[in-house]
């Protein structure tokens, strides 16, 4: 076996997303595999990598009611690569996208594989009714029949919660207000606004052309969930539907969406000898478990230990990048961690005001750190996660500034069900630079 690398040796050459779509928006109509094959083909585009080069392919996607057996594959294949190449399928809720990215960079470590696409992809305007129990009782004339929304399968069966009922346990333990989580909440579509107004995720968003009405076509150019007009005061407004005299408000909670992204990594040597120049490398990955019922803390706890671990502090790191699943995660992260820098916190906002489709926010947040950091400087990632667990990453950026990425369009082909990636046209580069979102 090879000697094992150095987490330093193992680099990130690109990372690319589609456009987070809504609950029931622009992306509904798209399964789960179908966001993933794009996002695949699409830093397969970007970096012009051969695919022949291609040792593995690592998905995360943890919504997988009626998603099929090892929806990665169905990734790989509709997006065009070679049959010989292996993909799996990564569960590990909320910090999936993590645990994906760092089984292919073990992967690469051990010297078994040297290149790999790796990401996420998650439809929650997918997840279907069930009929549960139908298959063994018998229906007669007389019988209910109770269909359950899979959506709602999120309680923790450990602790008996529900995430919202969760949230409102870490609000209570922490002496968290309903004020401080309208703020939060606030602040994170307001940095999403102001970003996207600034073209901070220009490299980091590719365009999908979705099937529309009437055989059409439609663009998808920007995220879709954000609110350009959130106020403080509408946030007051929401009411607490998780509990009475709650805290906790939509506007406070990640939204429910559509999406998928994906990173090409390779060994050091490997991009050296491809020419390829990497964006990141990686400095270390640290998973952690805690009570069920307390999972909101997980940041606020893990986040110390992997920075004490690589003998590094909060100051050291430029962004820290916490998985607003509810505020009241970062909120309970600054009180025990000692530490508020809203600056440095989520600075482009959150999954309260981009979305959180949860089998892919980890790969966000790898591929968004990878395009806004600058060289030399550190980046740390944490998403909490439900039955009580947490995932961090800490990255070194490498990124040149005038490094130019390719643009590209992705769609499905309407007979084959194949990716296909476009140049844009002067109309799409357009409207690309205007951030619009059709």
């Amino acid at each position: 076996m090879a000697n094992l690398l150095d987490y330093q040796d193992v680099v990130l050459i690109d990372g690319a997303r589609t456009p987070i779509g809504k609950f029931g928006g622009t992306l509904r109509d798209l399964v789960v595999w179908q966001i993933g094959a794009m996002a695949i083909k699409a830093v397969v585009e970007r970096t012009g990598i051969d695919p022949e080069a291609i040792d593995e392919v690592i998905m995360s996607h943890t919504r997988q009611d009626g998603t099929g057996t090892n929806p990665a594959r169905n990734m790989l294949l509709f997006a065009g690569l070679p049959k010989k190449i292996p993909a799996h399928t990564v569960n590990m809720v909320c910090a999936a996208g993590l645990k994906a990215l760092h089984l292919a960079v073990q992967s690469i470590r051990t010297g078994e594989t040297q290149v790999a696409v790796v990401g996420g992809s998650e439809s929650m305007s997918n997840i279907p009714h069930l009929l549960k129990g139908a298959r063994w009782k018998p229906l007669g004339r007389l019988n209910d029949i109770t269909i359950g929304d899979g959506f709602l399968y999120l309680s923790d069966s450990y602790s008996g919660l529900t995430p919202g009922l969760t949230a409102e346990r870490c609000c209570e333990k922490h002496g968290l207000t309903r004020e401080e989580n309208d703020q939060i909440g606030y602040e994170s579509h307001v940095k999403a606004a102001k970003a996207w107004e600034t073209g901070v995720f220009d490299d980091e968003v590719f365009p999908v052309d979705v099937p529309a009405e009437k055989g059409k076509k439609i663009t998808f150019y920007a995220d879709e969930c954000y609110r350009k007009d959130a106020t403080i005061e509408s946030m007051r407004k929401l009411t607490a539907p998780f509990k009475k005299d709650g805290t906790v408000t939509a506007g406070s909670s990640s939204g429910i969406t559509d999406g998928a992204g994906a990173s090409l990594i390779m060994s050091r040597k490997r991009a050296q000898e491809l020419g390829l120049k990497p964006m990141a490398s990686f400095v270390d990955f640290l998973f952690y478990g805690l009570e069920p019922a307390d999972f909101p803390d997980g940041p606020g706890l893990s986040i110390p230990a992997i920075l004490k671990r690589n003998n590094l502090t909060i100051n050291d790191m430029k962004s820290v990048e916490i998985n607003e699943a509810f505020g009241c995660v970062c909120l309970a992260a600054e009180k025990m961690m000692n530490w508020r820098d809203r600056e440095k916190m989520n600075p482009h906002g959150g999954c309260i005001a981009l979305g959180h489709p949860t089998g892919y926010s980890g790969a966000r947040l790898t591929l968004h750190l990878a395009h806004t950091l600058n060289s030399g400087e550190y980046g740390l990632a944490c998403l909490c996660g439900g039955g009580g667990m947490a995932g961090n990453m800490i990255l070194k950026s490498e990124r040149d500034p005038e490094q130019k990425y390719k643009k590209v369009i992705v769609g499905l082909d309407e007979k084959t069900g194949h990716a296909y990636s476009r140049e844009p046209s002067p109309e799409d580069l357009e409207k690309m630079k205007n951030h619009q979102t059709f």
